[in-house]
């Protein structure tokens, strides 16, 4: 998964929105290999996979799929975006 989340990564803070739309898919494949067992990583899951609707209160949004909206729904790459790139990998490590 991290080598993957890396070039995803890579690609938003390069500034590259297509192919950060075509490495999301890729990054992910790893991470939906463990959703069986996810809930035991700690935070991690809610660090990277939560969806927008499934924010508990206070819960602050990051992981693929507030990148997923930014490329996606708002078509953008900006400093947030490249921020939350560096942390999905983080989070993963």
């Amino acid at each position: 998964t991290v080598p993957a989340v890396e070039a995803f990564a890579a690609a938003i803070k390069g500034g590259d929105l297509e192919k950060a739309k075509s490495l999301y898919a890729p990054s992910r494949t790893g991470w939906e290999r463990t959703e069986p067992v996810a809930e035991s990583f700690g935070d991690v899951d809610p660090k990277t996979d939560t969806r927008e609707d499934g924010l508990e209160p206070g819960q602050e949004w990051t992981g693929w799929h507030k990148l997923e909206k930014s490329l996606w729904a708002d078509a953008k790459i900006g400093d947030e975006e490249k921020k939350l790139a560096d942390q999905l990998v983080a989070d993963l490590k």
